[in-house]
């Protein structure tokens, strides 16, 4: 446990600069997707008038006040004028907090349908632990230690989580080549109703033709998503993140489906970026010098 925590809420007495720059860079893409995806779930909620799967905070109040209203768009440039006011370090302690709440009603009242996606959760978590950071730490090095161990801790979970709901739910059969075909069909119904034609690609053929191909693929994925706590670990972070990756690649080819927030923020997380920018100064240094 003290290797664990050690690990995960490293802290520097004095922060270097590429640690800061690296928590900047994190802190930017997560504003950038939660802009991102809100103006993208605004511009849906003039079609929606009933809440069918109450989600959240919706579980408590009525948010059917959201729909046929122009209260989105009042909300969603609250989280953006509050994001960039937390990014540009003005009235910071509460304005991650305020846009973290804008960020979870409309994600409320866009899915308030029964459609839940996996997209947005990795930038709303990462949102709510940049919050909870600059609430409770005043000390740079202290809240950039909890944001970055944090985000490190339920990233690993989730994937770990992910896979042992696979095996609650169906077993070690889940990789079951057959659930690909059934997978990859359903998804080109999909593609279908979109773009009015879909043709499988050609690992896709190769997988309808060869189930013990399509039973790697489902083994790899399922055995990739277990090992997901090895994000804990600062020495096998950056492979379990390189494994992750590849698995969302895979997802992409064999059923449509592009993470690209997921990407961006895993790439931002896996490496230590802060350490090898530390390195390049310093040799930069010793260059001049």
């Amino acid at each position: 446990m003290k290797k664990l925590t050690y690990y995960l809420f490293e802290e520097e007495k004095e922060l270097s600069v590429g640690r800061h720059l690296h928590f900047r860079v994190l802190e930017l893409a997560v504003i950038w997707f939660a802009y991102k995806f809100c103006w993208y779930w605004i511009s849906f909620m003039d079609r929606i008038s009933d809440v069918v799967l109450p989600l959240g905070i919706a579980k408590y109040i009525d948010i059917s006040f959201m729909f046929g209203s122009h209260y989105p768009r009042y909300i969603g440039i609250a989280l953006t004028t509050s994001c960039i006011l937390g990014y540009l370090r003005i009235g910071t302690k509460y304005m991650y907090s305020i846009g973290f709440i804008c960020f979870h009603l409309l994600f409320v009242a866009r899915y308030s349908l029964g459609e839940i996606p996996h997209s947005s959760n990795l930038t709303g978590i990462s949102l709510l632990l940049i919050a909870l950071g600059f609430m409770f730490f005043k000390k740079k090095e202290e809240r950039i230690a909890f944001i970055f161990g944090s985000i490190f801790f339920f990233t690993g979970l989730a994937y770990t989580s992910a896979g042992i709901t696979k095996l609650i739910g169906t077993g070690i059969n889940w990789s079951d080549g057959r659930h690909l075909w059934l997978w990859m069909t359903e998804k080109s119904v999909d593609h279908l109703g979109i773009y009015g034609f879909h043709e499988f690609n050609f690992l896709q053929q190769i997988a309808f033709e060869y189930i013990p191909f399509a039973t790697l693929i489902l083994t790899i994925g399922l055995l990739t998503e277990l090992s997901g706590f090895l994000f804990w670990f600062r020495k096998t972070r950056p492979f379990i993140v390189i494994g992750i990756i590849g698995l969302h690649v895979g997802i992409f080819y064999f059923m449509n489906i592009w993470f690209h927030a997921f990407m961006v923020e895993l790439l931002i997380l896996g490496f230590p970026w802060g350490r090898w920018v530390d390195w390049l100064m310093k040799k930069l240094k010793f260059i001049r010098s």
